[in-house]
Order: structure tokens, then sequence, then C-alpha cells
């Protein structure tokens, strides 16, 4: 049939670049396009250190279409500042004029340096090594190309530079007495703005909004805010805008900039500082509310908008802020968390998305102190301390020196935990199997275009050593799944604290039960869109994650999702089902099966092998034209969506019972509707190119399979996924009315995409760091002691939410066993065998029942959930019971591999469920979990087995 030979490409939905994929599904489409305009630009007065670096990373790699701009103050600071260490603020074309200038001192001083290596050489004939290659910062403006980026530190250059204003102004760690200029007192008085001034352990963060939230035009006072009306003065001056009055709050712990907001009589919005302004009455009076401030109102010059120096009144004043501490180092944990409070702040105005920390009178100011926490570990001086060490004395550095943190997962918290880490010595290994895709970008700040296809640990890890980092600091990658093998149990045993940045729940069990087994400190992390949380776990204090671990989400049946779909998510994983059949097995089936005879088939497929053998034969005689690749696309459409579904109705018709007699068609089944042959609507004729498409390259290709990868805006996976959803919705009137599954919304479904943001994950990666370094000043051997210093975090900067709790104790059990009247998880009953005698399944159960005392009988012994013995089944078999407990547990664990191939083969998987544990050859100890029961068949509870083997 050729009627579909005359289709035009289907034009692909309108969807945002793959970089910020992750990003658009935290802040929703609408949301992320809005930040990605041209008019989203971020002007940022700051001093050069650490939390203004973060700040602009985070916004950089956010990307606001109209960029981020820097104005830098004066560094006037005499501490040490790590975290500023590693990036450079300067923008390409600053760093050429730098780079000459330094090529040219750099080069003065080589030529020196040669004429006395020459001078040298002829005296000595030892031979130089070549010098070491330099250390390079994280160029601030290289982050993201995609979105503008600028810094100078000469206002009259900015000005000049950037006609439009910014949609936004922070202002990070500005001195208090710092007075701007009248013209960027002006451009600071007309825009939406930020402040965030930092000490050591205290961050204070303000927002002044403008035109943010409109204003009720008939206002009723709220009983529960203190309310004064405002007049202005009379004019002094003819040259007084009539319109414009200032409104001022006289806080002598708020910097000038802070505290003058401009009123016009034309005002149709709020604007607010730590003022909020309830309504506009009249052009003359103005209806305030301020719990913690004091107001005034005069008209002033439209001309000289600078704010003046603050006037004193006796009014009651709020409590004082903590000062800014310029003589003491920064503690960089906290300019992290800051930071990123900040920076979402930001992206909350510049997006009209979430409820900005002004919004409302309780969080019209954001502040964290995180002083009582780190205060048994300060230092007699950290007053004055200009350095980390001088902060918390010695033992800081000397035990994250002998530190060797293990850090699971390199993606976006893992680059925030490993740069961080770089600031400290101590040993750093690392592992993640996963490879850099485009979408990482968007908040991965290790990565870069250039990385795309490599692992991400490797990369990581090469970043990292090319960065200015702490002395004393290395860093190890690993390319391996976490319970690979080749992390052996040596390996587990030599790290000292374990750092987990994954995304799934059974990887981060499986680390949380290694960490318990090996007794190490661990502090895990997760993120989703702006929510995150950290948890501190503490060797036999608190409770592991695996204690209190979300439950495994439940999967749908495979029969919903292929003949009784109700939900988008189900047809959107049938159409990735029907990509891996059409472009994945069918070709690997071909491949491999193309010159086998029939009768191999017939042992291998069994009932299904005629089927196999017709679509093995159907493949490999492809004739890959355009013509033909149309016609092979038109039958899969006829098949999937008009003979398959009248299949099912003629064996199921409308009106069939179920065995109950209940009408089969009902509760979440609908009754579905062969579509007619494909015509020209969108989902169609998508369906139909994107499959030509596809069906050529594999061919030409030479029979290679497609693997699915959602990140290529390029290969239409996700659009050929995305039609063929939308054409099965139709058979089962799923989003009927025209709500069709979008690109991005099929991208973020069949590719398990959890939303991200840089934000969240630098938020969390400074809570993570502030729990390992409390770890570290703690030491191993008070951990115990200083258990209360340690804290859960979780936060929202959606709504804002903020908090932090103590960790729970474990949880105690009762038992019965001799020894042990109680247990935790954290407890082990140890078992060794007799020097020079193999640890057998017999020997282990007379150990066993010797310590569990008489009247307890074993019921079964397992190993990582394998069942190595099983009372009924194994009591008389002497051959189990004489086996090496090793080798039992390699047995029963190739036997449950086996069985977990055979199972996806027959359900047509792609390979990708959960396996046995793979078995360390070199373990000293195997954990078991013992079963037994007493004389009444009453449960005994049992403390994990921790069994040597020789």
């Amino acid at each position: 049939m050729l009627l579909l030979l005359l289709l035009s490409p289907a034009s692909p939905s309108p969807s945002l670049p793959s970089r910020y994929s992750r990003q658009s599904y935290a802040l929703g489409s609408s949301a992320a396009a809005r930040l990605l305009s041209p008019s989203s630009s971020v002007l940022v007065l700051c001093r050069p250190t650490g939390c203004a670096a973060e700040a602009v990373k985070n916004l950089a790699l956010a990307g606001p279409g109209g960029g981020v701009h820097v104005l830098l103050l004066p560094d006037d600071r005499d501490v040490d500042d790590p975290l500023a260490g590693i990036y450079s603020f300067q923008d390409s074309d600053q760093d050429s004029d730098q780079d000459s200038d330094q090529d040219s001192d750099q080069d003065s001083d080589q030529d020196s340096d040669q004429d006395s290596s020459q001078d040298s050489s002829q005296d000595s004939s030892q031979d130089s090594s070549p010098p070491p290659a330099p250390l390079r910062p994280i160029a601030l403006a290289s982050l993201n190309p995609t979105s503008p980026y600028s810094c100078s530190a000469d206002l009259p250059s900015y000005l000049n530079k950037r006609q439009p204003s910014p949609a936004l102004v922070l202002s990070i760690d500005v001195p208090p007495s710092y007075r701007p200029p009248p013209a960027l007192a002006r451009l600071l008085n007309s825009t939406t703005h930020l402040s965030l001034a930092s000490s050591a352990f205290a961050a204070h963060l303000s927002t002044t909004l403008r035109n943010h939230t409109t204003l009720d035009p008939n206002p009723t006072p709220r009983p529960d805010v203190p309310v004064a009306a405002i007049s202005p003065h009379p004019s002094p001056s003819p040259d007084a805008h009539p319109h414009v009055f200032k409104l001022s709050t006289h806080d002598p712990h708020s910097f000038g900039l802070r505290d003058t907001v401009l009123l016009s009589s034309s005002l149709t919005k709020v604007t607010q500082l730590p003022v909020e302004v309830v309504s506009v009455l009249s052009p003359t009076a103005v209806l305030v509310s301020s719990p913690i401030a004091t107001l005034s109102a005069e008209k002033i010059p439209s001309a000289s908008l600078s704010p003046p120096p603050p006037e004193h009144h006796d009014h009651a004043s709020p409590p004082p802020l903590p000062p800014p501490l310029p003589s003491c180092a920064p503690y960089f944990p906290l300019q992290i968390y800051s930071a990123s409070v900040l920076s979402h702040e930001a992206l909350k105005i510049l997006t009209s998305s979430g409820l900005p920390l002004g919004a409302s009178p309780p969080s019209r100011l954001h502040t964290t102190d995180w002083s009582r926490q780190l205060k048994p570990f300060l230092s007699p001086g950290h007053a004055t301390a200009g350095t980390l060490q001088g902060l918390f004395g010695p033992p800081l550095l000397e035990r994250a020196g002998r530190a060797r943190p293990f850090v699971v997962g390199a993606g976006a918290i893992g680059c925030e935990l490993l740069k961080s880490l770089s600031l400290l010595p101590g040993s750093v290994s690392v592992t993640d199997l996963d490879k850099i895709e485009r979408s990482n970008l968007s908040r991965q700040l290790l990565f870069g275009d250039s990385d795309i296809g490599s692992f991400k640990s490797s990369t990581a890890a090469a970043r990292l050593r090319a960065l200015p980092h702490a002395p004393g600091f290395s860093i190890s990658p690993h390319t391996c799944p976490v319970s690979s093998p080749s992390l052996s149990s040596q390996f587990w045993s030599s790290a000292t604290h374990l750092l987990t940045a994954l995304d799934n729940v059974p990887a981060r069990v499986f680390c949380s039960r290694r960490a318990v087994s090996n007794s190490l400190p661990h502090v895990d992390s997760g993120t989703s869109g702006a929510r995150g949380s950290v948890q501190a776990v503490v060797p036999g204090v608190t409770e592991a994650y695996h204690d209190v671990a979300d439950a495994p989400v439940e999967e749908t049946p495979v029969c919903t999702i292929k003949q009784f779909p109700y939900t988008k998510e189900h047809v959107a994983h049938w159409g990735r089902g029907v990509f891996e059949d059409l472009f994945s097995s069918q070709i690997s089936t071909a491949t491999k099966y193309a010159s086998a005879p029939p009768a191999l088939l017939h042992s291998k497929f069994g009932d299904d092998a005629e089927r196999q053998i017709a679509l093995v034969a159907a493949v490999s005689s492809f004739e890959p034209t355009r013509e033909t690749a149309l016609e092979w696309a038109a039958a899969q459409y006829r098949r999937l969506y008009h003979d398959d579904i009248q299949a099912l109705i003629d064996q199921y018709p409308e009106s069939h019972e179920d065995e109950d007699g209940n009408p089969f068609w009902s509760g979440t089944r609908r009754f579905p509707t062969p579509l007619a042959e494909a015509g020209g609507d969108s989902a169609a004729a998508m369906f139909i190119e994107t499959a030509a498409t596809l069906k050529l390259r594999v061919h030409a290709a030479g029979l290679r399979p497609e693997a699915f990868e959602k990140d290529d805006e390029e290969n239409s996976h996700v659009e050929f996924v995305t039609a063929c959803a939308n054409l099965r919705a139709r058979n089962y009137n799923i989003g009927a009315g025209g709500d069709e599954i979008s690109v991005s919304e099929c991208r973020k479904i069949t590719g398990n995409i959890i939303p991200a943001m840089i934000t969240t994950t630098a938020c969390v990666g400074g809570l993570v760091m502030n729990e390992y370094i409390k770890m570290l000043l703690a030491g191993s051997a008070n951990l115990e002691k200083h258990s209360d210093s340690f804290r859960n975090a979780y936060v929202n900067l959606a709504l804002p939410f903020f908090t932090e709790t103590q960790p729970e104790p474990p949880e105690t059990f009762a038992s019965s066993i001799p020894k042990f009247s109680s247990f935790t998880g954290w407890d082990r009953l140890v078992i060794k065998p007799k020097e020079g005698k193999k640890m057998t399944i017999k020997r282990l159960l007379k150990v066993l029942r010797k310590k569990l005392g008489e009247g307890v009988e074993i019921s079964s012994v397992s190993w990582g959930g394998i069942l190595l013995y099983l009372d009924f089944l194994h009591e008389e078999d002497e051959q189990v019971k004489n086996m090496g407990v090793l080798e039992a547990a390699k047995e029963a664990a190739e036997k449950e591999r086996e069985f977990a191939a055979d199972d996806r083969e027959e359900e047509g998987g792609d390979g990708a469920g959960e396996e046995a544990e793979d078995l360390d050859p070199d373990a000293r100890f195997l954990e078991l979990k013992v079963t037994a029961q007493n004389q009444e068949g009453g449960e005994v509870l049992v403390p994990i087995i921790k069994c040597f083997l020789n």
C-alpha cells in the first residue's frame, strides 16, 4: 500500500535542549522555558569568595537565557578560602588578556629560570625532569557554552556593555560598609534583589521582591501584623518626582542596598524587602506591614537615588544578626549550602515558580547557623583563624590525611562531593559504571561536551587532579558496579568512610549493608527535583539506611502494559517495548540464527519457533530502500493498532464476563478501539517516518541492533516511542481531548529520568560534607561520644522548607540467645573455624547449635537472599552438609543467575533485572542470615552471623 509514501516527515514536538531535560522536569516545561528566555539575566555583585563562586557556578549551569554577569568588588580579606581557589571568575576575553600577561611574566620568569638551569646544566651533568602540568581552576565562563557570561571589576564598563537591565541582582559577601555609586544604586533600587551575607558558620539570606505578587485592589488590614500608614512629606523642591517615594527600613545590621525601596503611585505589583507592602492606597499614602523594621517614607528627587546613611531611631530594633567575621576563615560546606539556597531563590524569581523566601512574612529572612553543631570541635582561637585548620585545630587535616573515603556515584551529587573532598587531604576512591550523557551537563560541573561517552568516575578523577587541590589529596577511580568482586572485601575493610550519591534504592541498600558489615561511618544522600535528603549513620549508634529505606516501587503487571493499559505511563512503556522488539530483539535474533537449521530454532523456541523462523527470514531478506521501509512501517502500524487490537476484541468481546459473572471490561480495563488506516495526523506520520528511518539505519549498519538512547535528539528513538504511545493511547481512549504525551514527557517516563537541579544537588553536597567533616573531627574512637552533633536533613527548596533532626537509634531486638538477650542490626555473632579447618555447612550448624543454646533448632541458613541450607530438604543430605560454606554460596549464586537469565529470556527482557550478588573469591568471611525456632515452635531471633571461612 502506497498511501503513506507521500507523507512528509513529522515535525518533532518542541522541546528544550537535552542538556536541560532533567532540570525542565524539575521546574516544569513552561518555567524552564522562561529561564532560557533572553530576558532572564542575572547581575552578581560580589567579592571573589567561595560562596560567590558557588552561586555563579549554580546559575551558569542552570543556564539563564540572558546570562550571568559578575561585577567583582575588591577582595580585602586576609583569610584562606580554598573553595574560591578552584574557580576562575574571569570571562574568556579577560582570560586571554590575563594569559598574555601571565605568559609574558612566566616567559621572563622562565627565561631567568632557563638561564639559571642552563648555567647549572653546564656545571652539572644531571638530567632535569619536566615540570608538572600547571593546575588550572574551573573557568566559570566555560561551564555552559549556551548561556552568556561576563565578569568585570569596572562598573562603567559593565553598564556600557549591558543595555537592558538585569531581571535580578544578587549581592554576595558584600562588605557591610559598602555604598554603591549612584548609577549602581539606581539599578539596584529598581530590580529584584537577593542578598547573602555569611560568616564562618552562619549565613543570612534576605529578599527584596519587585513586581512579583499582584496587589489586592481592595485591601483588608491584617490583624496579625502591625500596620502603619505612611505618607510622603511635601515635595521640598520642584525637581522632585511627583510619583516616587522612598520607603526605608532602618536596620543597622543590613548594608544600605537592602534597606531602600522605591514606590510609585502607579505601582500595580507588590514591592518587598523585609517589609511587606500590603497595598498602595493612593498617590500619597501607602499601607505597610512590618513586624521587624522601623519605617519612614519621603519624596526624593528622581536624579538622586543613592540611599542616605542610616538614621538613628529610638524605636525597638529587631534582634541583632551575627556580624560578619571578615578575619575568620570561611567554612566551605556552609558556603556551598548557602550559595545553593541563594541560587535556587534566584531561579524561582526568574521562572516565576515556587514560593520565594520573601513572599510571606515568616520567610523573609533565611538564617542558617551550624555553630552549635560544630562548637565541640572548634579551636580556642577560631574567631580570628585565617585557615580551615585554624578553625578546628590540627586534628582536622591530620585525620583527613589518614582517611580513605569511598564515594559511590560520580553523578550530580557525586561531582559535588568529589570537588569538596579535593579541598582536604586524603585518599579518595570513587566508583560509577555510568558514562556521561548530554543531560548530565546542566548539573555535573566536572564534565563538559568533550567528555560525553566517557566514564564518569575516571573523567571526574582526571579533572580533579588538574584542579587546584589540597596537598595530600589523591583519587582512585573505578568503573564497576558497587557489588563487583573487584571491590573486594579487603577494599571495603580498608575504607574509613562511605559517602553514597546514588539514584536507586537497591544499590543504596547494598552499600548500607556493607557499611554495617564493616562498621563504616556512612552518609547517604539523594535528590529529586527541589527535594533533597541526607542521612548520617554512626556505627552502633544510629539506624542504618536499609533500616528505614523506602519500599520498592510496585511494578505494573506485564499484562496491564501489553493488553489493558489505562495511564500514560503504561502506553509509554509499551512504546519502549515496541522499540526494543523491532530494532533490538528481532535484529539480534536474526543475526544470531540467520544460518541456523530449523531444528535448532524449534528446540530453542518451542511453540514459538514458527513465528521466530518467519521473523528471521523477514529481517534477513529485507531490501533496504526508502519505499520498502515505508511499506514495512505501514505494515507495523496495521499490525499494532488494528490487527492486534481486533484480535483482543475477538478474544474478549465487549459483553464478555469474567469467571465470577462480572463484566470483563470494567474497573481499570478499557475496551479498546482499532485504529483505521494511517492518515495525515501527526502521531501516525511520526510513527511511519521514524519507524522507516530506524529500519533503514539498522540495515545500513549491517543489522546492528539499536540501543535505546534518550538524550540523543537526532536519533529518532524518543520520537518513535512517543508516536507509539500516543497511537496506543487512542486505542484505549487514554488522555482524551487532545492531551497527548509530549516528546519530553515520554523521554522522562521511558528513560526513568529523575528530575534534578544543580541547586538541590549542591545544597545536599554541602550538607553531606558538613556531616563528613564532623565525623573526621570526632575521630573513629569518639563517634558515639559526639553522636548528638550529627544531623539528618531534609530540604525542599521550592517551598522553601528546611529541617535537620538528630539520627534515630537503631531498633533493638529481644532474644533468648545466651550473650545476646538483645541486639541491634549492628551486632554480629562471630563464628570462626578451628585452625587449619575448612568451615563446612555441617561444622557451621554444629557451632551455631552450641552458641544458640539447647532447645534451639536451626531452620535455614542463607546468604544474600540465597538459601544455603533448609532443614527439611538438607537434614539428611550429607553431600550438601559437607560442602564448604564458600563453595555452597558460589554454587547457589550461579544457579540463581541461571534461573534469572532463563526468566529474562522467556519474558523477552533486556537483561536489566536484579541478579544474585557477586561473590568475592578472596572473601575472608560471609554474613549469613539464620532462622531458628525453639522447642515450642516459636521463632528465635538471631543476629547476623559473621562466618569466617578459614
